[in-house]
């Protein structure tokens, strides 16, 4: 099954829980659902959008490996912000996260970055 296709049945399961978007930050999940191997980058991925957000290092790899994302770049320590404007430009209020891969500390910098978006712990 190629990228394109899991991105598709991840749509359905989005869809049919309710939930609008969900952050993958797994490495192994990452790759799963996009086809990218690089060791910096996380996805987003909404009803209509895919995005690939890694540091300048990978975008050219990311664009390569990656067809069915956007990649977007990121400056370093501006990584949650690039994910804020993305979430805020799509209308996200409800995001799922992967909570085996997030740290209580990441979660806690996440509710201060995107205040209005409810954080949905997903395995």
């Amino acid at each position: 099954m190629d990228t394109t296709a899991r991105l598709g049945r991840l749509r359905q399961e989005l869809a049919g829980a309710g939930a609008p978007a969900i952050l993958v930050t797994g490495p192994a999940n990452r790759a799963y659902l996009s086809g990218f191997t690089g060791s910096s980058g996380v996805l987003l991925i909404t009803a209509d959008a895919a995005w690939l957000v890694t540091d300048f290092r990978y975008v050219e790899a990311a664009r390569e490996q990656a067809p069915a994302f956007e990649v977007v770049q990121h400056g370093g320590r501006d990584q949650w912000e690039v994910i804020g404007r993305l979430l805020a430009g799509a209308g996200v209020k409800r995001l799922w996260f992967e909570s085996a891969h997030v740290s209580f500390g990441q979660y806690q910098e996440w509710r201060s970055a995107w205040p209005e978006v409810e954080l949905v712990p997903r395995e």
